[in-house]
């Protein structure tokens, strides 16, 4: 990444700004129950899993069934930019002069696998000579080339996913003006 810094920054601020949507839905379930420590107890959680579903919980008991069906669309517009950040975070990026504007990236699962394969058979990667046997590489290179796992991104792969967080953070600061409003009792908060 050393040889495309202006690409891995892109990597960083979606990791960053991921962070913002994660501190939107603490405060909204620390809203709906009422309780600075459940904005702990959501970042204690560390599954995105385990979130959503105390999100969910917390909702479906605070919430209107009209306000419920506006949360939980948000609940699922949050799915798609989710994955796209995954993509980015646990993934194994690397530069190649072949692709002078781009990095390659690589599943963390899966080059983890090349990885044991390598350590746990390394005669089925390595010849007698201690050389990558010329089967992997050719193997390793069709890979690379056809699966769309593994694939080159640019700066504007980078800044579409940083446009999808970006919305999805304006529409999660709706979701808590939502509800702020559902409890008139709920205090807005000195910044508003």
């Amino acid at each position: 990444m050393d040889m495309r810094p202006e690409l891995a920054f892109h990597i960083a601020k979606i990791a960053a700004m991921w962070t913002l949507i994660e501190n939107q839905q603490g405060v909204a379930l620390a809203l709906m129950l009422k309780s600075e420590g459940a904005l702990a107890m959501f970042m204690a959680l560390s599954s995105s899993a385990a979130r959503n579903a105390a999100l969910r919980a917390a909702a479906e008991e605070y919430l209107s069934p009209d306000n419920y069906s506006k949360f939980e669309q948000q609940m699922r517009d949050t799915t798609g930019p989710q994955r796209s950040r995954n993509d980015v975070v646990h993934s194994v990026w690397a530069a190649s002069d072949e692709h002078p504007d781009t990095l390659l990236r690589t599943p963390a699962k899966d080059h983890m696998r090349w990885f044991a394969a390598r350590v746990t058979a390394p005669m089925a990667y390595f010849g007698p000579s201690g050389g990558a046997s010329e089967a992997v590489a050719q193997h390793l290179k069709k890979m690379t080339k056809y699966d769309p796992r593994y694939w080159s991104w640019c700066k504007p792969d980078f800044i579409a996913v940083e446009s999808r967080i970006e919305a999805l953070s304006r529409s999660w600061g709706e979701a808590l003006n939502l509800i702020v409003l559902a409890d008139p009792q709920q205090s807005p908060g000195p910044s508003q």
